[in-house]
C-alpha cells in the first residue's frame, strides 16, 4: 500500500520533515518514491515557511490510492482549501468568469442527524445473524477512486469473508451485490454485526456512513487511521490490513464481553446531544467564520421540523425531537 507520510530531517531538537509518498513496507525515514513537500513544526501556523506542498503531485498520488497518515492529513488541512467556481458576471453581463472561493470541512458528516429521531437508537445489542455486510455504492460516477476501492473491498472483505453481501449500485457484476437502497434494508441492517466503512475520498474521513451504522447498531471498522481520530473511536476499530480485520472480528466473536463493551462505547458516542441538535455542525461553522473573517454569529431558534432520510417509509415522516439529558447513558 502507498502511504503519504512524514520523513524526518534536520536535527533531533530542531526537526524538519519531508512529506513523501512511499511504499508502506519501507522504513519510516528510509526510502521513498517522491517528495511532495515539507513541514516545519517549530514555526507558527501563520508562517508560509511552515508548510510547503506540491499540490498537483499530492492530487496525483491521492488518485493513485496513496493514504495520508493521520498527521499528514492534519497538515494538509492546515493549508487553505480553495475551490474554483465558474459563473456569469451578472444577469446583465453574461461573461463567464472563474472565482476562487475559500472552503472548509466543517464536519458535514453529522449534519443529517439533525433530521433524524434519536429515540431510534437501540438500547441493547440485539441478536444478529449476519456477520459482515457492506452498504455502499461503487461506480465511476459515485467514487472517483473506483479501482482502488474495489481492490480494498476484495482484499479486506471478499477474500476474508466470501459470504458478505454488498448493498448498493455497482458497475462490476458480482453475485453478492444487490442494488437495494438503505431505506429498504432495515431488516438487513438490524441483522448485521460488522461492516467496513469505505469513503469516496482518500484524504478525508469517512462521512455520514459511520453515524448511520451506529444508528442501526452495527460495529464499523475503519481502514483509514484518520477515521479513528476524526470520530474519536477506539483504536481497536482501525484495521491496518485484511488479516487484521479477520483477526479482530474473530476475537469479538469469541469474546462476548469485549463485544458488548465496544458496542456500548460506540452508542455512547452517538448519544451526544450536540450531534442531534445542531450544536456540533453549526458550532464548527461559527468557529470557522470567526477564525477566517473575525465575525461572531449569534444563533437563534431550535430545530423543530425533522424529515428523516433513513426512516422515510414509516407512517410519520415528520419526527418530533425528544428531550434527552446531557449525561444519558445506554442501559
Amino acid at each position: 500500500m502507498l502511504k503519504m507520510r512524514l520523513s524526518m530531517g534536520g536535527t533531533k531538537k530542531r526537526p524538519v520533515y519531508k512529506i513523501v509518498v512511499a511504499d508502506s513496507r519501507f522504513a519510516r525515514d528510509g526510502r521513498f518514491i517522491e517528495k511532495l513537500g515539507f513541514f516545519n513544526p517549530l514555526l507558527p501556523k501563520d508562517k508560509k515557511e511552515r508548510v510547503g506542498l506540491d499540490t498537483d503531485r499530492i492530487k496525483y498520488w491521492l488518485e493513485q490510492g496513496a493514504q495520508p497518515t493521520t498527521r499528514v492529513a492534519r497538515i494538509l488541512g492546515e493549508k487553505e482549501d480553495v475551490k474554483s467556481c465558474k459563473h456569469i458576471t451578472s444577469q446583465s453581463n453574461q461573461e463567464l468568469i472563474t472565482t476562487d472561493i475559500k472552503v472548509s470541512n466543517v464536519d458535514h458528516s453529522c449534519m443529517f442527524l439533525m433530521s433524524e429521531d434519536k429515540s431510534k437508537l437501540l438500547k441493547n445489542p440485539n441478536d444478529r445473524k449476519s456477520k459482515l455486510n457492506l452498504f455502499m455504492h461503487c461506480t465511476a460516477s459515485h467514487n472517483k477512486y473506483y479501482p482502488e476501492t474495489f481492490s480494498i473491498i476484495k482484499d479486506y472483505v471478499l477474500d476474508q469473508f466470501p459470504d458478505t453481501m454488498i448493498y448498493g449500485k455497482w458497475e462490476k457484476e458480482l453475485p453478492n451485490v444487490k442494488e437495494i437502497p438503505m431505506i429498504d434494508l432495515h431488516d438487513v441492517l438490524y441483522d448485521t454485526k460488522y461492516t467496513l466503512t469505505i469513503g469516496g475520498s482518500n484524504n478525508y474521513p469517512t462521512a455520514s456512513k459511520f453515524w448511520k451504522m451506529l444508528i442501526f447498531g452495527i460495529i464499523p471498522f475503519c481502514y483509514k487511521e484518520i477515521d479513528i481520530e476524526k470520530f474519536n473511536i477506539p483504536e481497536f476499530l482501525y484495521v491496518k490490513n485484511p488479516e487484521d480485520l479477520k483477526n479482530k472480528i474473530d476475537y469479538l466473536e469469541n469474546n462476548i464481553d469485549f463485544y458488548n463493551n465496544l458496542w456500548y462505547d460506540l452508542q455512547n458516542i452517538i448519544l451526544n446531544d450536540d450531534l442531534w441538535n445542531g450544536n456540533t455542525f453549526f458550532g464548527n461553522i461559527e468557529k470557522w467564520i470567526k477564525a477566517e473573517f473575525g465575525y461572531d454569529i449569534e444563533r437563534k431558534g431550535t430545530i423543530t421540523h425533522r424529515t428523516s432520510s433513513l426512516f422515510v417509509k414509516e407512517k410519520t415522516n415528520t419526527l418530533q425531537s425528544n428531550d434527552y439529558s446531557k449525561n444519558q447513558k445506554v442501559a
